[in-house]
């Protein structure tokens, strides 16, 4: 009878042992098994301090559409984004046939690379940067569309 004994407590033991090994599974990889359902949330590019940056979009009348798209997208994202026909900036109508391209300060950099990527990914063709010569509030960046085709 003894026997029996031993045999019940190793296997109650086994047992229990096999329920806490499996508890702890679960309880680790819980947030995967039970998942919470969550609503779409609105990507957020932008805060506060995009409005006070300004971007004009030149444009020059083939690119309009271009224009037009990358101006909506900034405004989503908070942005302070107005839009402008190249041939009004006596100073741009030389740019014409050369590659879409932006102005930014050279204090903002980082933020005009970032800047200058989404409208890579937005347009889906690259963009040339320059700097301009003094900083620039209005507007803080240019981007220019050319009628030039990669």
């Amino acid at each position: 009878m003894s026997s029996k004994k031993t045999d019940s407590k190793a296997i109650w033991l086994i047992v229990a042992s096999l329920v806490a090994l499996i508890a702890v599974i679960v309880s680790l990889n819980s947030a995967s098994l039970f998942k919470e359902e969550s609503k779409a949330s609105k990507v957020s590019l932008g805060d506060q301090a995009n409005q006070a940056y300004k971007i004009t979009v030149y444009y020059f009348p083939p690119k309009k559409d271009a224009a037009k798209a990358l101006t909506f997208f900034f405004k989503e994202h908070g942005y302070n984004v107005d839009m402008q026909l190249a041939m009004s900036v006596d100073a741009l109508k030389g740019s014409e046939k050369s590659p879409s391209h932006i102005f930014f300060n050279r204090s903002e950099m980082d933020k005009a690379m970032k800047i200058k990527k989404l409208i890579e990914e937005v347009i889906g063709s690259p963009v040339n940067a320059y700097r301009f010569h003094e900083e620039q509030t209005d507007p803080s960046m240019m981007m220019v569309f050319t009628e030039y085709e990669a």
